[in-house]
């Protein structure tokens, strides 16, 4: 008996030794491919039949594993020129030579998602001979200079002329700098030839982006102005930026600051203050970013005197000890999101971040004289970093640079020309981007066709459906107000006006209040637990705010608009003349992107002509206003919505 127990014994213990050994890697690897291809390689070629050329073509096909379900598959070719690729997956040979396709695919399973990308090679030849082509079939084409004389051109072939229209990655070097198309077989153009080649388009666009700039003195009397996004980013001259570091900042730390609930009523309070101010006279859609505004703020703090300080608290309405936690602010702010994908070779994959920076920019003829300590305190306190450029000597080369560090913070969301004059001693910019996913698991919300009320009429457009949070819809006397969230946490928060109230006061300043302070949504109530969701619709805003207006015509900040005495330029008096803030926002389907830039320009101090300055005091389905927090309920973004399907 006791033998028989102990050979049961021993083949328990083998069968749990080879049960805990691992999988041979075949195995392990096999297990781990839920996705692949069919076929991995195409040779195909470019022949003759009746005088015409045939165009060899492959189809890609994607193998799944049991359980996976496929959401999404895209394709691109690494060389159009050699073979290109429809959305479908067909291949078609162009040219003679070797390329790749990259298959991206999403795919679920087990109720994750999971992206992989698969490689498909091609070889393309060419069987047809060179003799084939009769010499009849050249022809002569107009030259497209003034001279009155022709060239005949080498035969073309229209099948090879045409491009292919699938997406192309953005090309490696710096986004703001647009260059003509170019075949590769000529040499690259130069950028003399390109600013010549543009010369005239360009000019020709300014007179319509941006009005004529003018004197501090009367600035103020003009009206907001409003900058075309779209057309801003057309072709312009390319500048060469120019600047140089003055500072070092600190390495990246995290915060171990905390901050009550007081500090944080202060911050959402002025957010709103803010907001009410800059959209009191908005009349369709509109952002902002009162966090970027606050950031600025905070460098304009640090580099102005005790009446420009005392402004700043009476605007913010913090003391001194609250705005010195502005630099842990910051660090408690930047975030990245990630999650492993354990099915593609454990590949970190980011989902969103929040990103913030702070800079200051110094004319070349000041900067040697720019007090080192302030620099170093700008740097230690707020995460500051100081550049050197030439706004007077080379105001294009001054303003590519700073165009060019907006855009790359940005990730592209803002590519403007803020065009700061020669008069510029000093900017301070703040940036801040955002972008996170609805649901790391659902690739994107579902969606659906409803009806928009605008006030020129009823529009038909597309409506996001969120997910059920715990809660209940809440209200004020003037709106009704719940939330939807991202992946990581950050809130939507929808305030939609009651019948007999309109937006204006629905996102009045004590309103917003209201609602970003709400914290209890009720779930479990009258024995029951409530669910409620959001529907809306997706949308897109870029705003331009003029900020120093907005604050001059609500009589705040006045100090900084006439002379101080700022530590950055000892015995100098300076003056605020410009605080420019843009802001995009995209709400879509997949989740949420925005992005914000606020900059502070300070001047040697003038004395204006005070009397030229003239001053001018749920189911988303109408008019409504939006808060984007952070998981504290710091506001990043506020806005309104008034038609849905305008972009921008």
């Amino acid at each position: 008996m006791k033998k028989v127990i102990s050979i049961i014994l021993s083949a328990v213990m083998l069968t749990s030794i080879f049960t805990a050994l691992p999988l041979s890697s075949s195995a392990a690897k096999k297990k781990a491919e839920k996705v692949s291809l069919k076929k991995s390689s195409a040779t195909l070629k470019i022949s003759e039949k009746n005088g015409k050329k045939v165009y060899g073509t492959a189809n890609i096909k994607v193998k799944k594993a049991k359980g996976v379900k496929v959401n999404k598959i895209t394709y691109k070719s690494s060389n159009k020129k050699i073979a290109s690729v429809s959305k479908k997956g067909k291949v078609t040979a162009k040219k003679k030579g070797d390329t790749k396709i990259k298959v991206k695919v999403k795919y679920k399973f087990k109720k994750r998602s999971y992206k992989k990308t698969l490689t498909f090679k091609v070889k393309v030849k060419n069987t047809v001979k060179k003799s084939s082509v009769p010499a009849a079939t050249a022809t002569v084409v107009p030259a497209t200079t003034e001279s009155s004389t022709t060239e005949p051109t080498a035969p073309i072939d229209s099948t090879e002329a045409v491009e292919d229209t699938t997406a192309v990655e953005p090309t490696t070097e710096s986004q703001y700098k647009t260059e003509p198309e170019t075949s590769t077989e000529v040499e690259e153009t130069t950028a003399a030839n390109y600013t010549e080649a543009t010369e005239s388009t360009a000019s020709t666009q300014e007179a319509v982006i941006e009005p004529t700039s003018v004197q501090p003195a009367t600035r103020a009397t003009e009206s907001i102005a409003t900058f075309n996004f779209t057309e801003e980013t057309t072709e312009e001259p390319y500048v060469e930026p120019k600047s140089r570091a003055l500072n070092t900042v600190p390495e990246d730390t995290a915060s171990s600051e905390t901050f009550s609930a007081e500090f944080y009523g202060k911050l959402s309070s002025f957010s709103n203050k803010l907001y009410a101010m800059a959209c009191e006279n908005e009349k369709g859609n509109y952002a902002m970013s009162p966090l970027s505004a606050y950031m600025a703020l905070a460098m304009l703090y640090n580099v102005g005197d005790e009446g420009v300080k005392s402004d700043i608290e009476s605007l913010v309405g913090m003391n001194e000890a609250d705005i010195e936690k502005t630099g842990a602010l910051f660090k408690s702010i930047e975030k990245r999101f990630k999650f492993i994908d354990y099915f593609n070779g454990n590949e970190e994959i980011e989902l969103g971040k929040v990103d913030l920076t702070n800079s200051i920019w110094i004319d070349d003829n000041d900067s040697e004289g720019a007090d080192a300590d302030t620099l170093n305190t700008l740097a230690e306190k707020l995460y500051c970093n100081a550049f050197s450029t030439p706004f007077k000597d080379d105001n294009d080369a001054a303003n590519s640079a700073v165009r060019k560090f907006i855009k790359e913070q940005t990730n592209g969301l803002i590519d403007q020309n803020f065009k700061l004059d020669t008069a510029t001693v000093f900017a301070l910019i703040n940036t801040l981007y955002f972008k996170d996913v609805w649901d790391l698991e659902s690739e994107e919300l579902p969606t659906s066709k409803m009806s928009f009320t605008t006030d020129n009429g009823v529009k038909e457009c597309e409506f996001l459906n969120g997910d059920y949070l715990a809660g209940q819809i809440q209200e004020t006397d003037s709106c009704y107000y719940f939330y939807t969230e991202t992946e990581a946490g950050y809130k939507v928060k929808f305030v939609l006006p009651k019948d007999g109230y309109t937006l204006a006061q629905a996102m009045s300043a004590d309103n917003l209040d209201k609602v970003n302070s709400q914290t209890d949504f009720k779930c479990n109530e009258s024995g029951k637990y409530h669910l409620t969701r959001c529907v809306f619709p997706s949308f897109k805003i870029a705003s331009d705010t003029e900020l120093e207006k907005v604050l001059a015509n609500n009589n705040e900040l006045t100090n900084a608009f006439n002379a101080f005495y700022s530590p950055l330029f000892e015995n100098r008096p300076l003056m605020i003349s410009k605080i420019k803030h843009k802001t995009v926002i995209d709400v879509n389907t997949k989740g949420v992107e925005g992005a914000a830039v606020t900059i502070i320009v300070g001047n040697d101090a003038t004395a204006p002509d005070m009397s030229s300055y003239v001053y001018h005091t749920l189911t988303m389905d109408r008019n409504f206003g939006f808060i984007i927090t952070d998981p504290n309920d710091v506001v990043m973004f506020e806005g309104q919505v008034k038609d849905p399907t305008l972009s921008e």
